[in-house]
């Protein structure tokens, strides 16, 4: 069988359209195809961006399915991803203080590569 292999904005973005037509067991499974085939090591911070988008957008078509047990699950999934984007940034940030000399370095940024999120952030 010849299989597909998504990069990490065409996973989200299937599971996006999965929960629009509220096909929560399939995306459920995607989101497990997605955990399993794209390569954590290259760019976690945009892996974890898109598991959270992921499990929000599950979490809101269990709202709608009125499946509150596992829309609070998967909302509570989504808060655990936002929280490691923000614990990546904070080890970027007191790794730039340490290593940077207030007179002579300029700004670090932090960024990802490719894909729909082509954001930095300035750390000062």
């Amino acid at each position: 069988k010849n299989k597909l292999h998504f990069d990490g904005s065409s996973y989200e973005y299937s599971i996006q359209i999965l929960c629009y037509a509220l096909l929560v067991d399939r995306a459920r499974a995607r989101i497990q195809e997605m955990r399993e085939d794209v390569n954590v090591q290259s760019d976690e911070s945009s892996f974890c961006e898109g598991m959270a988008s992921a499990h929000v957008a599950l979490a809101r078509a269990y709202a709608l399915l009125d499946r509150r047990k596992e829309g609070k699950n998967a909302a509570n999934e989504a808060m655990r991803f936002i929280e490691r984007i923000g614990n990546m940034k904070d080890m970027i940030a007191a790794a730039a203080s340490s290593d940077q000399d207030s007179k002579t370095a300029g700004p670090v940024r932090a960024r990802t590569v490719g894909g729909k999120r082509a954001w930095s952030s300035n750390i000062k």
